[in-house]
């Protein structure tokens, strides 16, 4: 990541001038008092939402939600079914859950790693977190919970 990101822009007579529009706080206090560069960090993580919200499209951000909520909520209820997964947290969730798993959680990524799936991230022993974006179809869920099914539990 450069230092500093450098805009085109006009100014207000119609000319071509150029505006930093991302650099790092430090480039305006003296070096020695200079404890981080988060700022910056923070001004990229804001301008991609910015550009991502705007390509998206108000309606693009709703369906997106909507996608990554259903789901979430589908993969939930279906890994529940199993009879070896139990909620770990009985709360409501938007696209994130976390579950407790009667098995070997590192056996269960293994096998879903060789059918390059990243089944969920391990938090302890028995608890496994999945999450679910709009990107995640439902061959996919279908896909994952099969393979659970099939070759994971016994």
């Amino acid at each position: 990541m450069p230092g500093r990101i450098v805009g085109m822009t006009h100014d207000n007579r119609g000319q071509r001038a150029f505006v930093l529009t991302l650099q790092a706080r430090e480039q305006h206090i003296r070096r020695q008092k200079a404890t981080s560069n988060i700022c910056s960090n923070q001004s990229l993580m804001a301008l991609y939402v910015t550009i991502y919200m705007s390509l998206m499209g108000k309606r693009g951000v709703v369906e997106a939600a909507e996608l990554s909520y259903a789901g979430a909520h589908e993969l939930c209820d279906r890994l529940l079914a199993t009879r070896h997964f139990t909620l770990t947290y009985n709360q409501p969730f938007f696209n994130e859950f976390c579950l407790t798993y009667d098995g070997d959680i590192d056996h269960l990524q293994e096998v879903c790693l060789k059918h390059d799936i990243m089944a969920g991230v391990k938090l302890d022993d028995h608890t496994i977190m999945f999450a679910v974006t709009e990107k995640r179809t439902k061959a996919e869920i279908d896909k994952l919970v099969k393979l659970i099914e099939e070759e994971v539990i016994r």
